[in-house]
């Protein structure tokens, strides 16, 4: 009854206003609402700037998305492909903070929580590690333990197995868990929260939890209660 006396409404979609105000950090990600939906999420520590709905995480959806808010100092995401490559294009001066939580997860999805090889289990801890690393000398002891791991496991890692008629690596998702570490260490995406002329002004974050708890929570628990409401 509500949806009918409303009906004149639904077709009514709000647009986010343009952002000129320029922002220290902002955190971007996307939730997906449906399999063909999703909406984009960009906000402050104190409130959402604004969003964009897309069919997909696509580099245009993020552009459109990046093209109406002032490039920030630093931005935190999750690393999808699309937002980076709409980021060098729409805000090329800003810098980027890959969510450290959400490479850490990466990791374990390719290792497992309990890693049955200790090549996993220790690259799995350097992942976890690499969450509580607060200033340059920490994030530098790191690296060095990540190239330690790297050189210590090179030949195990180089190991091949007949399979289907073909020689392929014995521990692929080992190796795809180390070079995603090392590709994110590679385009500076690991600390940039570190960055001295930034911290500054006080410290940066370095996860994107803000909008997993401060949106995107909210927004999934309004799906979970409206089971059967048509995406329209």
């Amino acid at each position: 009854s509500f949806r009918r006396k409303t009906a004149k409404f639904w077709d009514i979609w709000p647009m986010p206003p343009l952002v000129d105000e320029i922002h220290r950090v902002i955190y971007i990600d996307g939730i997906y609402i449906s399999r063909k939906t999703v909406v984009l999420i960009a906000t402050t520590d104190e409130y959402v700037l604004s969003w964009h709905l897309a069919e997909s995480e696509s580099t245009v959806a993020y552009m459109a998305l990046l093209r109406r808010i002032a490039p920030p100092d630093m931005v935190v995401a999750d690393g999808g492909s699309g937002f980076q490559t709409a980021l060098k294009n729409i805000w090329p001066t800003t810098l980027y903070q890959r969510c450290l939580f959400h490479m850490y997860t990466l990791v374990k999805r390719y290792l497992t929580s309990h890693p049955r090889l200790q090549a996993g289990r220790e690259l799995l801890g350097l992942a976890y590690e690499l969450m509580h690393i607060d200033n340059l000398q920490q994030a530098k002891w790191w690296f060095d333990k990540l190239c330690q791991w790297s050189e210590f496991w090179q030949d195990f890692l180089k190991e091949k197995s007949l399979i289907d008629g073909k020689y392929q690596f014995t521990h692929v998702r080992l190796r795809k868990a180390q070079s995603a570490i090392f590709s994110a260490f590679r385009k500076g995406s690991l600390f940039s929260y570190l960055d001295l002329q930034l911290t500054r002004s006080g410290e940066l974050s370095k996860f994107n939890n803000r909008i997993e708890g401060g949106v995107n929570s909210p927004i999934r628990e309004m799906l979970r209660n409206h089971r059967g409401l048509s995406e329209l």
